[in-house]
């Protein structure tokens, strides 16, 4: 059986199919809105917590919704950042738009 899994398009926060308010932010889910408007792509990795908070804050000022994954947080084992990188993620339908815009901003190739 597979299993679908939903994102806040506030939060990016993991929801269940049938919430109706975001368990993280509170936000207001919209029932409207299919699976692809929820899923949550992967626009950039990056290795250091300084670049991924500047890629993030200028999507953001751009209007584009985003969140990192993976970042250190002052967690106990911030090498692991090294290994697996700081996921930049966009809403799916933000993809394409995302990484040009990034990519016109020179901060990913």
């Amino acid at each position: 059986m597979e299993e679908n899994i939903f994102y806040c398009s506030e939060c990016g926060g993991a929801v269940e199919e049938n919430d109706k308010v975001c368990p993280h932010c509170g936000a207001a889910l919209d029932e409207t809105a299919g699976e692809e408007e929820m899923e949550v792509e992967t626009a950039a990795v990056f290795y250091s917590d300084v670049d991924a908070e500047i890629a993030k804050e200028r999507l953001e000022e751009a209007g584009i919704k985003c969140y990192l994954s993976g970042s250190s947080d002052g967690s106990m084992r911030p090498s692991l950042v090294f290994s697996q990188g700081i996921n930049l993620m966009v809403m799916k339908k933000d993809l394409k738009q995302a990484v040009e815009y990034l990519k016109g901003l020179n901060i990913i190739e």
